[in-house]
């Protein structure tokens, strides 16, 4: 997707101003952001997560029924969640889950029935709309860690220069690698980033910034935070040490231990490990020290590609 992507009839609809909702569709959870779009800006009112984990259990490309039923019933959930925030219209799209099931289908027409069109993006669309969502402007990298897969972005003053999406996501590596040694799983997620990497990384060296569940779960942790805060969590620099101190700290862990930690969402506990060890492959084929955190991803950056806010 890209700006040139919108039919020249929706000229109008870029011009749309007032209260909207978009639902990300992932392969860990189902997220709903509200923000009241004016002047040229989306302003977050509200936001709300289901875990669903539509990934799980895919098999031969064919998502498992139980996992479409917990992914739709979250829907259902989020859009009326939505039209109780005063959403007067509410897009939605997918990512790696709904790419790769063949019978994705299922859930683009239930939500339909609902009311929201469901627009499933390719690995190189979603990683494009993580960069429109987190730059901060100047020359800057993202990598955004998802359920599925994998975004690595660099851009500078708001252009994209590479993007690449990686078949390697925190569920996928728990569910295949749940019993493997750390460094094995380690080395596991760094093969498959290898070839995005590979795409993304020419010889300049940008400062990098991390989005997704992972990456702020690993901030609330370092905060120790007992309640969860955006402001406390947005711009928390993650430095490799921290990373790799983290996934050896966890992965000793039994899921029990690792959910009454402060900062620590519960239906995360289980997978954490297998995100920090994306983000410390990372960190190995990078020279990268540290990630800037932030919560300003592909849900804001769909919205500001959608009406032109960039």
């Amino acid at each position: 997707m890209s700006q040139e992507a919108f039919p020249s009839d929706a000229h109008d609809e870029r011009r749309h101003e007032g209260i909207t909702g978009v639902i990300d569709i992932g392969s860990n959870s189902v997220r709903l952001l509200v923000c009241d779009i004016k002047d040229g800006k989306a302003t977050p009112l509200y936001s709300d997560l289901i875990t669903c984990r539509l990934l799980s259990g895919i098999s031969q490309g064919v998502l498992a029924p139980e996992s479409i039923e917990r992914t739709v019933n979250a829907v259902k959930r989020l859009i009326a969640d939505a039209r109780r925030n005063g959403a007067e219209v509410i897009h939605g799209f997918g990512t790696c889950a709904m790419r790769e099931g063949v019978n994705s289908s299922i859930i683009v027409e239930q939500a339909r029935s609902m009311g929201v069109e469901i627009e499933v993006l390719s690995g190189e669309d979603e990683a494009l709309m993580a960069y429109i969502g987190a730059s901060k402007g100047g020359k800057c990298g993202i990598i955004d860690i998802g359920g599925g897969s994998t975004e690595l972005i660099i851009g500078e003053n708001g252009a994209v220069k590479y993007r690449a999406s990686a078949p390697v996501g925190a569920v996928r590596l728990y569910e295949s690698f749940a019993s493997r040694e750390l460094r094995e799983t380690v080395e596991r997620a760094r093969d498959m980033l290898a070839r995005a990497w590979q795409t993304v990384s020419p010889e300049e060296n940008p400062e990098w910034t991390g989005v997704g569940g992972t990456i702020t779960t690993l901030a609330a942790l370092s905060l120790e935070l007992t309640a969860y805060s955006p402001e406390r969590v947005c711009g928390y620099a993650l430095s490799r040490d921290e990373a790799w101190d983290w996934l050896e700290k966890l992965y000793g862990m039994s899921v029990e231990r690792r959910a009454a930690l402060p900062g620590m969402k519960k239906n995360r506990a289980d997978i954490i490990p297998f995100g920090t060890a994306i983000l410390c492959a990372f960190f190995e084929l990078s020279n990268a020290k540290s990630v800037s955190v932030t919560e300003n991803d592909n849900m804001i950056g769909y919205l500001k590609l959608k009406y032109n806010l960039i």
